[in-house]
């Protein structure tokens, strides 16, 4: 069997006849009728119910036609991913992200970037702080997005969007003033919630309180559950606590050092390799998208 033999097949089936079929293809009827025949004696079964008027297929016919349309498909893409891959595309991009980027931002971005890239393969990590950089250091990814540069390669960055940290708790948690307020001093005698850094080389204190009492988590998610379950406070991205904090699940909170802060964004790539086609394309699709952007003021 071969998927010529398949392909002769699908034309009897889809034109209806033998003699169209040969029309199609640009063969003689003689030609398809071997075919087909030949077919036949290799499955042992007859396919076709031939008649001067019409020919359609028998029910196993219908079986091995159905078998026959995926098989061929399959081929279609198999022609296609090889004319895409020798046209340099990778077949696989890396993209390593921090945990508190936006969703609502990245997700829409990457599926319109792959619905023009299907044949790239997506590789995406999430990391805490330096081991989102670190992933780029390392060539374990092709591009990252983090707010912490690299300081042991050359880089270059495109600042893609802001995230908004909020300290915050379960209102029953703490003692809050009216307006969110809490002594330093009094605020450390409460557990923070700290995601773990995923650096296996740093070991970063960003918004550590120093002297305070941490529990340390693996997750974003970990983090939120915790502090809504009221069993500690810690920053946390505003959109992912938004609908929280209008609702009164989640009070915002500040002491004499410790506030909301804006945290910019960028994306980075190494500045001594060559990127490919659709690293390149993505970078690209990330700028455009930044220039569209109305400024804010």
């Amino acid at each position: 069997m071969t998927l010529d033999q398949l392909e002769i097949l699908e034309a009897v089936v889809s034109t209806g006849s033998f003699r169209a079929a040969a029309d199609q293809l640009g063969r003689t009827q003689p030609a398809i009728s071997i075919a087909v025949k030949k077919l036949e004696d290799e499955l042992k079964l007859q396919i076709f119910v031939r008649s001067h008027r019409h020919t359609q297929l028998t029910p196993a016919g219908e079986r091995i036609f159905e078998e026959a349309r995926y098989i061929l498909k399959g081929s279609q893409r198999l022609k296609d991913l090889s004319r895409y891959l020798n046209s340099e595309n990778e077949p696989v991009l890396r993209l390593a992200v921090d945990v508190v980027s936006p969703l609502n931002q990245l997700l829409p971005s990457l599926r319109s970037f792959f619905s023009m890239h299907k044949q790239t393969q997506l590789d995406l990590s999430f990391e805490v702080l330096g081991g989102v950089i670190e992933k780029l250091e390392q060539e374990k990814a092709d591009l990252v997005i983090s707010n912490l540069s690299s300081t042991q390669t050359k880089v270059e960055s495109l600042p893609i969007w802001e995230v908004e940290m909020i300290p915050v708790c379960a209102p029953a948690y703490m003692d809050l003033q009216g307006n969110g307020f809490i002594e330093e001093v009094k605020l450390r005698d409460y557990t923070q919630i700290v995601i773990s850094e995923t650096s296996e080389a740093r070991s970063s204190r960003q918004s550590i309180l120093d002297g305070a009492h941490q529990w340390y988590v693996s997750s974003l998610e970990i983090k939120y559950e915790l502090i809504l379950a009221g069993m500690g406070w810690g920053s946390m991205p505003r959109d992912k606590v938004a609908d929280d904090l209008a609702k009164g699940k989640l009070l915002s909170l500040h002491s004499e050092n410790l506030n909301s802060q804006n945290i910019p964004f960028y994306m980075f790539r190494r500045q001594d390799k060559l990127h490919g086609p659709v690293a390149t394309a993505l970078w690209s699709h990330f700028l455009d998208q930044v220039e569209l952007r109305p400024e804010t003021t």
